[in-house]
Parts: C-alpha cells; sequence; structure tokens
C-alpha cells in the first residue's frame, strides 16, 4: 500500500519536468561556434573573451568550458567547420558521378560557401591568428589539413589511374587546386573589387583554368 501511495505521489512531480541537458550538447556547441565569428568579429581574437562569447551565445562560462577548453579550441572548431572535414569523402565520391568540370565548379563553390557562411566577417581575424600562432598551424596541419591533403592524393591518384585526369605531379595538382581556393579568400580580404563584384563567377574561372588552361588556339 505505501509503495504505491509513493509511486503514485511521484509521478505528477516528474510529468512535465523537462530532461536535463547533456553536458555536451551540440546545439549549444554550434551556437557558442556562432558566438565566436561574432566577438572575434568585433573585438579581434586576442581582444575576445571566453565570458564574452558565452554571453553573446547566452550561456554561462562554465557551459562553455563543457565543450571547449579555450578559445583556440574555438578557434580549431571554427576551422573545422571551414574546412568541412567530415564531409570531404562524400564530396569527392560524388565526383565518380559527374564530370569533372561539373565536380569541380560544384565543389570550388561549396569550398568558398563553406569558408564565408561558417567564417562570417570574423574570416580576417581567422587567417591571421592561424598564420601567426604556431600551435594553432601545428594542430590545423595535424586534424584537419593533412587527413584532407592525403584524401585529396589518394582521390586524385585515383582519377589519374583511370584517365580522367594526367598522372604527372599528383600531389603538387591537389596542393595547387587548395591553394586556388584559399588564395581567392585571401585576395578578397584584402579588399580586390572586381574580385567581390564577380564572385559568382569564380567556380566556372577556376574549373576552366584547372581543366583547360588558358592557353589559346594561337601559337
Amino acid at each position: 500500500m505505501s509503495n504505491h501511495s509513493e509511486e503514485s505521489s511521484a509521478k505528477p512531480a516528474s510529468r512535465g519536468r523537462a530532461a536535463p541537458r547533456p553536458a555536451f550538447d551540440p546545439e549549444r556547441r554550434a551556437a557558442i561556434l556562432r558566438a565566436a565569428v561574432t566577438v572575434f568579429a568585433r573585438k579581434g581574437f586576442h581582444g575576445a573573451t571566453i565570458a564574452e562569447i558565452a554571453r553573446e551565445a547566452g550561456l554561462a562560462s562554465g557551459t562553455l568550458y563543457n565543450h571547449f577548453q579555450n578559445k583556440q579550441t574555438i578557434l580549431l572548431a571554427l576551422l573545422d567547420t571551414m574546412n568541412d572535414t567530415g564531409q570531404r569523402e562524400a564530396d569527392f565520391a560524388a565526383a565518380d558521378h559527374e564530370t569533372l568540370d561539373s565536380f569541380t565548379q560544384r565543389y570550388v563553390r561549396q569550398r568558398l560557401e563553406t569558408f564565408t557562411q561558417a567564417a562570417g566577417d570574423a574570416l580576417g581575424v581567422i587567417l591571421a591568428e592561424l598564420l601567426t600562432n604556431a600551435e594553432l598551424r601545428a594542430a590545423y596541419a595535424r586534424q584537419l589539413l593533412g587527413p584532407t591533403t592525403v584524401l585529396g592524393e589518394r582521390v586524385f591518384a585515383r582519377w589519374a589511374s583511370e584517365g580522367r585526369i594526367r598522372p604527372e605531379r599528383v600531389e603538387l595538382v591537389v596542393r595547387a587546386f587548395a591553394a586556388q581556393v584559399l588564395g581567392l579568400l585571401v585576395l578578397r580580404q584584402l579588399g580586390d573589387d572586381t574580385l567581390t563584384a564577380r564572385w559568382d563567377e569564380i567556380p566556372d574561372v577556376v574549373s576552366d583554368l584547372m581543366l583547360h588552361g588558358i592557353e589559346g588556339d594561337t601559337p
């Protein structure tokens, strides 16, 4: 009898009570990254504080520390989002079902959009810190750039073996391909008005340049 009474009295107390959020929450993590972009753009990387990022995200500083150890780990997570690391293999796999022209245009457009959307107005701040912070640069190379470069080398080598691209200097071709995307982003950050005004044309230009070159019909 007493057990039944305890169960009956316990149920109303738990009804409607929201389950506690786990310490790590993907939605909160995404909110922190969006907030970091806003604060970095406003204050710079070194001028920003964890407390300001947490406040911008609508969280307590302690909650932010459930997801990131410090500003550098936040910045590395932003670089991971910009790099779209987890999606790269699927992106390259899609090329097996389309022409290289179509793939290159789509891929370059996607890379440029991902970079600019993830970094927003803080792109210049993020790139500057990456270039000047040796520890961050080493972590980026080890965790993000290295694995995606190895993946690109493997895919390009397979394309070369299938006759889809020329087999010469595949490792350098992969890096030249990546450098065009990064270089265009830097040039736009430097304020190139023509590039900014004709940004939507860039994927077609890069595809044409990479696959067909710029040599005219006249030798």
